[in-house]
């Protein structure tokens, strides 16, 4: 074998070699993301009074609560440190631990309108909150909250089901004019609980739910046996039944209490130059006939 073929050997395994690095090291970086999240978990459930290493809450197990925490890293944009501040700041007003990380959603979305205003006012300390009570600015008006929660509903921003009062979701509506969202054509699909993307499209994430024997071929004419692993993939409902019934609901309510206003301000006579008529919207639109 000459010089030439050694080196063009050589540079052909290098080019397949390299090939073969790319999704070995994109997989290599998705563990250590992995591992650094568990651990950011872990120290999270040790600032909430929870032992990781034991017997948790029904809501802090398993991959839910694990995906429910990512989301204040990825949607809210809060870092690991502001996560744990949060949860010691919340376990000095509540003693004891919350039952899951839904019941911290307001507590970090208050965080990042801390952090917003803190950006905007120049401020320097953004964690004390001895000084967040010494704060004697003025509160911001109605029309200034019905705005920053309007601006919040229509960005891509993870927002939390609890964040928005129903008073506050009625003052949005009559400044602009609009309905409830009742979610019209809304059909319940079942939909993998969470996607991984990499450089060939998005896949379905799975979980190892059992392993089987099987025979498979081999050197002798019976064959061999060989364990695998039994995969599944966790799914849910999107949008969740729960949640178009709350919406309706929520629409129903809305109907109701515009038909008070409409009464009361027929029965006491109080507006001299416009007239309250009937008209009313549609009662339970999403019924047919």
């Amino acid at each position: 074998m000459t010089f030439g073929h050694c080196w063009r050997m050589g540079r052909a395994l290098k080019t397949a070699f390299g090939r073969l690095r790319e999704p070995v090291k994109e997989e290599e970086d998705a563990r250590a993301r992995d591992a650094d999240f568990d651990r950011i978990f872990a120290e999270l459930l040790g600032a909430l009074g929870l032992d990781s290493e034991g017997a948790l809450p029904a809501w802090w197990q398993g991959w839910p609560a694990q995906a429910h925490v990512r989301r204040w890293i990825d949607d809210l944009g809060l870092s690991a440190e502001a996560i744990l501040a949060v949860a010691t700041e919340t376990r000095q007003d509540y003693p004891d631990p919350p039952d899951g990380p839904k019941a911290l959603d307001r507590a970090m979305q208050r965080a990042v309108q801390r952090d917003a205003q803190a950006a905007q006012n120049g401020s320097g300390n953004r964690n004390s909150k001895r000084q967040r009570k010494r704060d004697t600015s003025p509160r911001p008006s109605d029309d200034e909250l019905a705005a920053f929660y309007a601006d919040m509903v229509n960005s891509d921003q993870f927002l939390p089901a609890n964040m928005i009062s129903n008073a506050m979701c009625d003052a949005m509506l009559a400044r602009a004019g609009l309905t409830p969202d009742w979610m019209p054509g809304a059909v319940p699909r079942c939909v993998p609980v969470e996607i991984k993307r990499n450089r060939y499209g998005d896949r379905a994430t799975t979980i190892v739910v059992g392993t089987a024997r099987i025979r498979v071929r081999g050197p002798t004419p019976r064959g061999t046996w060989k364990t695998i692993e039994i995969l599944a993939c966790p799914v849910t409902f999107s949008p969740h039944p729960q949640q178009i019934e709350s919406a309706r609901k929520a629409y129903d309510d809305w109907w109701a209490a515009l038909g008070w206003v409409r009464d009361g301000l027929s029965a006491g006579g109080m507006l001299r130059e416009v007239e309250v008529t009937g008209v009313m919207p549609k009662a339970q639109p999403w019924e047919k006939g």
